[in-house]
């Protein structure tokens, strides 16, 4: 599982989000399990 912070920016304020990957490279398989955003960055 893979946890990833980005921040974008949107109408000129940032924002922060976390994502959670699901990866299995024997299977070349990756799955995207959970996506929100995190408060004020």
């Amino acid at each position: 599982m893979h946890h990833i912070t980005l921040e974008a920016t949107e109408g000129g304020e940032k924002k922060a989000y976390e994502a959670k990957v699901w990866v299995k490279p024997w299977m070349n398989f990756k799955e995207l399990q959970h996506f929100k955003p995190v408060g004020d960055a």
